[in-house]
């Protein structure tokens, strides 16, 4: 049988695999508290704010002279500390102008609340809208860096003018699944066989193309899935424990809350801009947006020459190219959205491998590069 059809069909079949668990990766805690958004502003009423309304069935944040920005916090009630919680969330912008920063939107936020001290607080970006932006449902699930925390959430309406609505957020603590914690360990080593064996090699002894496998099996974690991203979204609508509405949680007590969220201040200021979250990797796109390019092409140079010289041949040329086309295919199925400078993106993806596989090939004659990849195809 042909070797070409052989890994294309057998890495076709992994990749499903992989979607197969990942959507299987989380299930609700037993008696967790399932909350809509109902529920959280019915438990907050007498707290909401100046600007804040609850208007046919949705949360309206709304600016004037009198509050040109408003912020709400919302306590979760009957959700304690937690490990990790699950939101399928939907934000809308109607005529919302945002301020002279990018950031100055609607945004919906968690707060993560230590346990050990009130004034220990983690937020993250949930979502956001500006302008007239229809945002779409979105399922994903955060965690606090340090685990447990209590949750509460955050909503800043930071524009010039017009209205922040939150149309549906429901909450609902998760946990990872056997399906998940014992599957990724056999997915791990399948894709560790599958590249091994994509890798050519005279001698049929060496280490070389397992530990290329391992390279590249760490650097599909980094930008593939998990990837670089802070939330954890699931390659689709929803996770699979999700497919339909959950029945609504209305108990208030069911997980004491570890400290008072209750005891909200007169006035709360906005955050202002929040520090990157998500990898490295991520925050250095972030900070250097008008370098994009620049930043892709170095990053595959730099990946494709290491992993061609651990190989010690550019039999590698499939996994990188896979990198690269996967990293954008993530993208999207984690629905981050996608444009024409994507289709940029790869093509400097692309000149970087080139020139990696260029200078492995002019270097591997010299002393040096025989040193380092002394096998050939």
């Amino acid at each position: 049988m042909n070797r070409s059809f052989i890994f294309t069909s057998t890495a076709l079949l992994l990749v499903i695999c992989t979607w197969f668990l990942w959507q299987r990766r989380f299930a609700p805690e037993k008696q967790a508290a399932n909350l809509d958004l109902k529920s959280i502003v019915e438990a907050n009423e007498s707290s909401l704010r100046p600007g804040v309304r609850w208007e046919s069935g949705h949360l309206v944040l709304e600016t004037s002279a009198d509050h040109p920005q408003v912020v709400q916090r919302l306590r979760l009630p009957g959700i304690g500390s937690v490990d990790q919680l699950h939101f399928r969330i939907r934000v809308v912008a109607d005529r919302l102008e945002v301020g002279t920063n990018r950031w100055e939107d609607g945004r919906l936020l968690i707060e993560w609340h230590s346990q050990n001290s009130t004034d220990d607080i983690q937020t993250e970006y949930l979502t956001s809208a500006g302008y007239n932006d229809p945002n779409a449902v979105s399922s994903c699930v955060a965690r606090p860096k340090i685990a447990p925390a209590v949750p509460a959430l955050r909503i800043e309406h930071l524009g010039r003018s017009g209205i922040f609505r939150v149309e549906q957020c429901d909450v609902i603590a998760v946990r990872e699944t056997s399906w998940w914690t014992s599957g990724k360990v056999l997915l791990i080593a399948a894709w560790l066989v599958w590249s091994s064996a994509l890798i050519k090699t005279d001698n049929k002894r060496s280490l070389r193309p397992w530990l290329t496998a391992a390279l590249w099996v760490f650097l599909v974690a980094q930008l593939i899935i998990p990837g670089p991203w802070a939330l954890i979204r699931p390659l689709g609508q929803s996770f699979e424990f999700l497919p339909k509405n959950l029945p609504v949680s209305t108990s208030r007590s069911e997980i004491p809350v570890d400290i008072n969220l209750n005891d909200v201040p007169e006035s709360m200021a906005p955050l202002g801009k929040l520090p990157e979250s998500g990898s490295l990797i991520l925050q250095i796109k972030n900070h250097i947006k008008q370098s994009r390019p620049l930043l892709h092409f170095l990053l595959f140079f730099g990946v494709t020459l290491a992993l061609a010289f651990a190989a010690g041949n550019r039999s590698i040329l499939p996994l990188s190219v896979m990198l690269a086309v996967g990293k954008e295919l993530a993208q999207l199925g984690f629905r981050y959205g996608s444009d024409y400078v994507d289709l940029l993106d790869l093509l400097c993806d692309s000149l970087g491998i080139a020139l990696a596989l260029v200078i492995f090939t002019k270097l591997k004659p010299t002393r040096w590069g025989r040193l380092i990849a002394p096998e050939t195809t």
